[in-house]
């Protein structure tokens, strides 16, 4: 009886170490299969995100050819052509076919801290950034706006008239940029420049010079006043 007992416990406890062995050599399977996927996964990654840098120069380099003078963009802004009054329908002026904007959108992101270091190139950057509706582009458009900087002199106005420098196809550039911040924010000019006090109170400094006897300052001043009149409501 006695070495029945035995045998029988024998057999439990050498069944016991199999099925321990067993469930331990199943995890260290299943743990191996595991690492390898996992690398597996690492490595596709690698060679993915390779893949995407490199069509990404590639891109660069037909997009943005550079030369002695900059770069050539494949956008062309002419703000004195009003070429800005579309951008509420999210037309722009591409100097490209369809597929090359695709390629543009795909890579909007990666763009983005290129765009922004030439923004003060030119407009053609401006309108881009604008496109993409980077919201980077915000403080930089209201600062543009501001700025008043960018009289616009046609032939045939009489500029000995203070009304002269208060009409709007005066300040085509800074009329883009207004739309620009409007298309970005999807608000009006006034909630998207959203003006303190301090520096309305300095614009209005300004746009009280807009006097006929004040020559040399009237293109500022009164883009100020036209400014503060018809875009701000002030």
């Amino acid at each position: 009886m006695k070495a029945n007992s035995s045998i029988h416990l024998f057999l439990i406890l050498t069944l016991s170490f199999f099925i321990i062995s067993c469930s331990s050599n199943k995890k260290c399977v299943s743990s191996q299969k595991k690492v390898k996927e996992d690398k597996t996964l690492e490595t596709n990654k690698k060679v993915d995100s390779e893949k995407i840098d490199k069509d990404f120069e590639s891109m660069k380099a037909e997009l943005f050819k550079k030369s002695e003078h900059g770069y050539t963009i494949p956008i062309y802004a002419d703000a004195p052509s009003d070429d800005y009054s579309e951008f509420k329908d999210g037309k722009f002026p591409f100097q490209v076919k369809k597929d090359k904007i695709v390629l543009l959108d795909k890579y909007k992101e990666k763009l983005e801290p290129f765009i922004m270091k030439n923004i003060d190139e030119s407009d053609s950057w401006v309108y881009l950034a604008t496109y993409f509706q980077y919201k980077a582009m915000i403080p930089k458009l209201k600062t543009l706006i501001l700025k008043c900087d960018k009289f616009h002199g046609w032939e045939g106005p009489d500029y000995s008239k203070v009304e002269t420098f208060l009409q709007k196809e005066m300040y085509p550039h800074q009329n883009a940029y207004i739309e620009a911040i409007k298309y970005i924010t999807k608000k009006s000019a006034k909630d998207a420049l959203n003006l303190s006090e301090a520096e309305l109170k300095e614009m209005k400094t300004k746009a009280s010079l807009c006097v006929a006897t004040n020559k040399d300052t009237m293109e500022n001043s009164c883009c100020n006043k036209r400014l503060l009149e018809k875009v701000i409501n002030r």
